[in-house]
């Protein structure tokens, strides 16, 4: 009971495109968005959820940690879905301690193509199984340390220590829980898909009874729009992109490029849930949330439900927390799509 608490941490979401930091606090269950900073990396910084560049991204961190005004020293890092592991198993019930890492560690070797030796070994007690109550259910994560050593290295490289290095897909999951609210009965009785959007792949993510049930990954992200407007109009890439973001294109872009792109979104999203839907055993998908840098397009998420069927929204999870006075509600409210992940890390870094 006298043991030093945990340092509160800042998220910090590492993207292809952006690195993302975001500054929150807890109190009895609710949240307060303390700060936040989106820095742009330049291209192939980080490709396919590999980091080329460490001091560069680094050097981004540092950056957005000082547009943000945070003093945190301390972070929380994810590593891509596609990247870990993350799995419940099953264990005898009531065991504790030494007895528990064994049991889980024997389990976990049925799970992880490496060695328990290569990897970074973690686990959560969740509750008794509800098809064998004489069991256990945990949540088991796992990742390579090489990967995990990669996110380490760009945090200290940004004058940061890792306190926690988080999945990506669970991130989301924690996220979740801020937008479950508008759901009736909070979701738990719901099958909920987020969409999400990166600059180069795009990700799906299903929960059931508020719990990670299935992740997808998938090659499609708003890096195709840029380019398609980059070669449209003969302009550069980092051009093209700001233009995009600014909205300072011809009339007929709407029609010519950024309407075939949100119809390639739709497209895309459906393909994903009917092949969720067509590997497991949930027949439906009740909502879908929409994240990622392309989910802010104008239109994007009407045509996502209309192709899918399926009620579609923007995954906003900011509506119901506070905020600090050092946050503007505009600027939150428009970048609000590409922080989701960053919002479930500072939510992990905000307890103690």
């Amino acid at each position: 009971m006298f043991s030093k608490k945990s340092p509160l941490a800042v998220g910090v979401d590492i993207g292809s495109a952006a690195v993302k930091v975001m500054e929150m606090t807890e109190n009895r269950g609710h949240y307060r968005v303390e700060r936040f900073a989106v820095e742009p990396l330049p291209r192939n910084i980080v490709v396919e959820n590999s980091i080329t560049d460490i001091d560069r991204v680094g050097k981004a961190i540092r950056a957005a940690m000082k547009k943000a005004g945070s003093r945190r020293s301390h972070a929380v890092a994810g590593v891509a879905a596609a990247q870990a592991i993350s799995k419940v198993i099953n264990v005898p019930g009531g065991l504790t301690g030494k007895d528990l890492e064994q049991q889980v560690e024997i389990e976990a070797e049925h799970y992880i193509p490496y060695s328990i030796g290569e990897v970074n070994l973690d686990f959560e007690m969740l509750s008794p199984s509800v098809e064998n109550p004489a069991n256990d259910e945990v949540m088991l994560a796992a990742c390579r340390k090489d990967i995990v050593d990669e996110r380490v290295g760009a945090l200290e490289a940004g004058g940061l220590k890792a306190r926690i290095v988080d999945i990506n897909s669970l991130a989301n999951q924690r996220a979740f829980e801020l937008v479950a609210p508008s759901l009736s009965g909070d979701g738990v009785e719901k099958v909920v898909a987020i969409v999400d959007y990166g600059t180069t792949a795009s990700h799906l993510y299903v929960l059931n009874r508020r719990r990670l049930v299935y992740h997808r990954d998938y090659p499609f992200g708003g890096k195709s729009l840029t380019e398609s407007i980059q070669r449209r109009f003969g302009i550069s890439y980092t051009e093209a992109e700001n233009k995009k973001r600014g909205g300072d294109l011809p009339e007929n872009y709407r029609t010519d490029l950024l309407e075939p792109f949100i119809e390639s979104m739709a497209v895309e999203a459906n393909r994903a849930i009917q092949l969720f839907i067509s590997s497991t055993q949930f027949s439906k998908v009740d909502y879908v949330f929409v994240t990622g840098g392309s989910a802010g397009l104008h239109g994007a998420v009407d045509r996502i439900g209309e192709k899918t069927g399926v009620t579609a929204r923007l995954a906003y999870p900011f509506a119901n927390t506070k905020l600090s006075s050092a946050v503007s509600k505009d600027r939150l409210m428009r970048y609000g799509p590409v922080l989701f992940t960053a919002c479930g890390l500072a939510m992990r870094g905000a307890a103690r």
